[in-house]
């Protein structure tokens, strides 16, 4: 089903995306409930070829409200992608949550930390 979308104008700034025609202002909506797992980048749909490399997912909060820095739900799935060179360190749980494991791809260099004295 396409999405409605309104591009940004003078009166509306933001662009806004919804499943149906935009409602009018005012309209009351419900938003879906937060997952149970909160991680820096969640992958919940197809990804294909996807490059991930060199960046710092963590969380240096006390307590941590990160509980890892990549998660792979149920629904996700990684094919071909590489995935490498990452600092997960710091994360509540781990570095990363693997609810789909990758198919094929590099996941390699990804740093969580286990190893810090």
């Amino acid at each position: 089903m396409p999405r409605a979308f309104r591009p940004p104008s003078a009166g509306n700034p933001a662009p806004q995306r919804w499943s149906a025609e935009t409602p009018p202002p005012g309209t009351a909506y419900e938003l879906p409930d937060a997952p149970s797992v909160v991680a820096g980048l969640t992958i919940n749909a197809a990804v294909d070829s996807t490059t991930v490399r060199g960046n710092r997912i963590w969380d240096s909060q006390d307590p941590r409200t990160q509980a890892y820095g990549i998660w792979v739900t149920e629904r996700g799935s990684a094919v071909g992608c590489r995935v490498q060179d990452n600092d997960l360190a710091g994360n509540g749980h781990g570095g990363m949550l693997l609810d789909t494991p990758p198919v094929g791809g590099r996941w390699t260099g990804n740093d969580d930390g286990s190893d810090w004295d």
